[in-house]
């Protein structure tokens, strides 16, 4: 049907749905998994019962392998999403340090007045 309308390129948002909608059916939530490398089938194992134990019934664990997340991993559960990448932890601290380089210059902008 997409083939013969030209929406090849929707294939992969179809399939989601379907897929999103199946879940539905049997009661899964799907819980979306990024991490920088393939864990093992133990640590998979592990961290979808963990997970199962958090949301509270089965889940669909759908795990993606995403380079630019550095370390750790990020996490979503429906529109909640739970960052603990280092990329994200590189971002805060980065942060963190621009805004107290900023107060400790507002606290010491005496110190930068020239006197005469």
């Amino acid at each position: 049907m997409l083939g013969r309308h030209g929406r090849l390129d929707c294939i992969r948002a179809v399939a989601q749905a379907a897929r999103a909608l199946q879940n539905e059916i049997l009661g899964k939530t799907t819980v979306s998994v990024k991490v920088v490398e393939p864990m093992s089938e133990s640590t998979l194992a592990e961290l979808e019962q963990k997970l199962q134990a958090a949301v509270g019934g089965q889940i669909a664990l759908d795990v993606q392998l995403d380079d630019d997340i550095l370390g750790g991993m990020v996490v979503r559960v429906g529109d909640t999403v739970f960052d603990g990448s280092l990329a994200n932890q590189l971002v805060r601290l980065r942060q963190n340090i621009l805004e107290n380089t900023q107060k400790r210059i507002r606290d010491a902008g005496d110190r930068f007045i020239l006197s005469n």
